[in-house]
């Protein structure tokens, strides 16, 4: 992606873009992305919300703009940033990505 970008969705459709094997489902005002069938994150003007593993969900929480999400199951963290510097940024990179790979290896009998 070049320049920086306008927004938490246009930012996170960038990086989403590019894993492997990611559904992407618009539900009116929220984009749901999906791995085999699993959702690992959801998208909204400002917020977006991650499956990530236990441990690392509890590393979450602890920084800035994080708060246990609302979704079903364990692990979702929702992510407000109010603005978007490199730090913010940073983090819904890798937790984007790290949703993503945590969700593919869980919906493999034999993990990948």
């Amino acid at each position: 992606m070049t320049g920086e970008p306008s927004s938490l969705v246009e930012f996170l459709e960038g990086i989403a873009a590019g894993l492997p094997d990611v559904e992407a489902a618009v539900d009116r005002d929220a984009i749901t992305y999906s791995t085999s069938g699993t959702p690992f994150a959801v998208v909204r003007a400002g917020d977006a919300a991650f499956r990530l593993r236990a441990d690392i969900a509890k590393g979450a929480l602890a920084t800035p703009d994080t708060t246990p999400s609302a979704r079903e199951g364990a692990g979702w963290v929702r992510f407000t940033p109010l603005i978007l510097d490199d730090f913010v940024l940073d983090r819904a990179e890798a937790w984007l990505i790290v949703a993503h790979r945590f969700a593919w290896e869980s919906s493999s009998p034999v993990g990948r």
